[in-house]
Order: structure tokens, then C-alpha cells, then sequence
């Protein structure tokens, strides 16, 4: 049925130019240019122009779209960065950029470092592909018809993360013979007691998503607060942690239940950790450790919104500018609650053990069954 109707399209294509094409060789020789271009029907070839300019049309107004998005958010950011740190962007070609533009604009990125307590901010703006209409219909399409395998690539949002200076003192410096790469990873043994803990302020609307996206949320308990404003729950380890840093002491803090408040329409979650991203499937994995504010958002549209977005990035600025004065972990951190905290690592440890263990199992299977 499909073939057929292919098959009619195509022969009231070439019937088009019936007419030109019954003309004889020596015909169509004796035409001039002006007649053989009166004789043929173009009407095809135009229609296949239209598209292809209509197609660069589309292409470049999506692409301009997610440039004046980017801009809307990075030029404001960046002037407040300006005042923050010592180096804002990347360099390129001998250049200063203020950030990087990726994937035909889908994903840019903003690089800022050069502060006392806090090693870098890395501020992500995932956009989608505006330039690619029908494959954004079909991606759609799929993602209805297959919700349950295809991942959802369509979401628009904007991640931020905050990373502090948090060198342990305790940990010592490998000497050069030993030393096997530049760089170090964070460990459990290397990263500050201090920093060691996950707590979050997370929006009502994005709680199941979030604990679904970021394994870090999924391994710690939803906890209700009147202190936050009726659209926000808390998501920690341990709420004695949670008011220490958000609550000074479980004082009052007007200037968050403001923030939160701005911030309520574009603000998913802001969350403290040093736990990774994603589900771990090895035990080695489990332990890296990189402590870091991670902040997601929904793409800020509004002038209030892009404010709300740098408020937000000042308030995480000013968490480890007091966390590296030492007064949270003095008052905080005391001997019982690290001993809470660690045992909890450690059961979130031995549940990636066992899956790993399970899944050696399986391929040892798999290799018994293949091999008989």
C-alpha cells in the first residue's frame, strides 16, 4: 500500500514535464534557452528550493533563539562574576569568551575561578535543539510511545555547581616517585569531615524527578519544615545539618525565606553534597568524592528570574565562605553526628557492593552458559 502510493507520487512528478519530454532530440537541439526554460515545469524543483531555504530559515532563527536565551542569562551573570572572581570564561584563539557554545548551541557552559574558599563555579544551560523542529516531533513522539526506555532529552534546564577550596590538611601530598597523575581524586580519606554530608532545599513540583535524575537525593530522607516557605522541603542526611547551614544555629533567616520565595517559579533544587550524580556501580566509584553546592534549575525567562539565579549563586558563595571560617563544623559536626553520617555511608556502601556482587554473578552465568 505505502510502495503504491510512492509509486503515484512519483509518476505525477514525472508527469509534469510530459509535455517537454515528448519533444524529440532534434526538437528540443533547435530550441532556444529562453523556449526549452517556457517548456519545462519547474514546479518540483521550486517547491524543493522553497523547503531547503525554508529549512535554513528555521535553522537560523532557532539557533538565534538560543544565542539571545544564553545571552539573556550569561551577560548579567557574568557582570556579577566579574565582581567575584578573578577569571570569568574561557580562552579561544587568543580570546576571552564569555562561555562556551556547544552542539549548535544546546549546551553552554560558563567557567569561573579565582576566589579564596571556592575553587570554581560551572554554571551548564541545557537548550533544546529550536533549529530542529520535526526532530524535536519525533523525539517527543518517541518519548511518549516509549517512556519507559527512552531517556527525556527534551528537558530545557540550567545547572550550576559550586566547588570549594577543600584541600584536607590531614591528608598528605604524595612525594614525586609516588605520584602516579596530576591531579588527585577526592576520597572519603582525603575530603574534610566538614564537607562530607548531603543536604537540600528542594522544590515540591520536582521532588520524584529529582530523586530520580540525581542518585545523590535518593539516598536521603524527605524532611518537612515550616521554617521553608509551603513549596520547598528539605532532602538531608541529618536535620541537625540542614539548619546549621541554611538556618545559622536555627535562627531566623528572613534572607533565605525571601530567596526561595523569588526563586519559587525556576529553582528545582539546591543541594550540598559530595555524593556523585549518578548511581554508582562500583565501589571505587562510591568513594571518589567531590563536594560541591549543585543548584537545577528551570531556563530563567524573565529579568526576576535571571536575578533570582545570581542571588542563588551568592547565597552558595556565601556557605562556603562561612563553612571555610570553621564556626558550621565547630557547632555541627560534632563526634555523634560524623558517626550518624558514616554509617549511613557505609550502608549506601554495601548496597553498591552487593549489586556489584550480583551483577559479577550474572556475567560469570552468561559466561558458564556461553562456554557449554
Amino acid at each position: 500500500m505505502l510502495f503504491k502510493t510512492f509509486s503515484n507520487y512519483f509518476k505525477a512528478i514525472e508527469s509534469l514535464n510530459s509535455k517537454f519530454y515528448s519533444h524529440t532530440y532534434e526538437e528540443v537541439r533547435e530550441m532556444g534557452a529562453f523556449q526549452r526554460f517556457k517548456e519545462y515545469d519547474f514546479s518540483f524543483e521550486t517547491l524543493i528550493l522553497i523547503l531547503l531555504a525554508l529549512m535554513a530559515i528555521i535553522f537560523t532563527f532557532g539557533r538565534g533563539q538560543n544565542t539571545r536565551i544564553t545571552n539573556r542569562i550569561f551577560n548579567p551573570l557574568n557582570d556579577f562574576m566579574y565582581l567575584q572572581f578573578a577569571n570569568i570564561g574561557f580562552t579561544y584563539k587568543m580570546k576571552r569568551i564569555p562561555y562556551l557554545s556547544e552542539f549548535n548551541n544546546t549546551l553552554m557552559t560558563g567557567f569561573y575561578t579565582g576566589r579564596k574558599n571556592v575553587e570554581s563555579v560551572e554554571v551548564k544551560l541545557h537548550l533544546s535543539s529550536r533549529f530542529n523542529p520535526l526532530g524535536l516531533l519525533m523525539e517527543k513522539l518517541m518519548k511518549n510511545a516509549l517512556s519507559g526506555i527512552m531517556e527525556d532529552n527534551l528537558e530545557e534546564f540550567l545547572e550550576i555547581t559550586i566547588k570549594p577550596n577543600n584541600t584536607s590538611v590531614e591528608h598528605k601530598a604524595l612525594s614525586k616517585e609516588d605520584e602516579v597523575q596530576l591531579y588527585q581524586h577526592q576520597t572519603r580519606e582525603t575530603l574534610p569531615k566538614k564537607y562530607q554530608f548531603v543536604a537540600g532545599i528542594v522544590a515540591k513540583h520536582s521532588m520524584t524527578s529529582s530523586r530520580k535524575k540525581y542518585y545523590y537525593l535518593n539516598t536521603v530522607p524527605l524532611i518537612e519544615t515550616i521554617r521553608l516557605p509551603k513549596e520547598y522541603v528539605f532532602m538531608s542526611e541529618n536535620n541537625t545539618i540542614s539548619n546549621g547551614i541554611f538556618f545559622d544555629n536555627n535562627q531566623e533567616n528572613k534572607e533565605l525565606e525571601e530567596l526561595l520565595e523569588s526563586s519559587k517559579n525556576v529553582l528545582k533544587s539546591f543541594t550540598i553534597t559530595d555524593l556523585p550524580d549518578e548511581q554508582p556501580i562500583l565501589d571505587t566509584e562510591y568513594d571518589k568524592s567531590s563536594s560541591r553546592i549543585h543548584i537545577v534549575m528551570k531556563i530563567p525567562k524573565t529579568q526576576k528570574d535571571v536575578n533570582a539565579m545570581i542571588d542563588l549563586i551568592k547565597f552558595g558563595l556565601s556557605i562556603y565562605d562561612n563553612m571555610t571560617a570553621g564556626t558550621f563544623d565547630k557547632i555541627f559536626m560534632n563526634p555523634n553526628l560524623i558517626r550518624k553520617i558514616d554509617h549511613l555511608r557505609k550502608v549506601e556502601r554495601d548496597k553498591v557492593i552487593k549489586i556489584m556482587k550480583e551483577v559479577e554473578q550474572e556475567m560469570k552465568k552468561k559466561e558458564l552458559q556461553a562456554s557449554k
